[in-house]
């Protein structure tokens, strides 16, 4: 089976769930300033993008996403 990554890119202006923070990148390191690396602060929502909300997101007890096994995301599929 050939895989695909059907992921969204995040980026600034980006559409948020409603009510959800916005996405930030805020430079604190930049190379093209002097500095020996780049380094960003990343700011944003769960809701951000492509996701999973794993089953904790909605029940007690229910697992975290760090606890979903890889093989149940990837499967036959459609992108519109």
């Amino acid at each position: 089976m050939k895989l695909y990554d059907a992921s969204i890119p995040i980026h600034k202006g980006m559409v948020t769930f409603p009510g959800d923070p916005l996405f930030r990148m805020e430079p604190c390191f930049q190379r093209e300033k002097g500095d020996p690396f780049d380094l960003a602060l990343i700011s944003m929502g769960t809701h951000l993008g492509t996701h999973v909300d794993p089953p904790a997101h909605y029940l007690d007890g229910g697992a975290t996403v760090d606890e979903i096994p890889l093989n149940t995301l990837v499967g036959p599929g459609i992108v519109l």
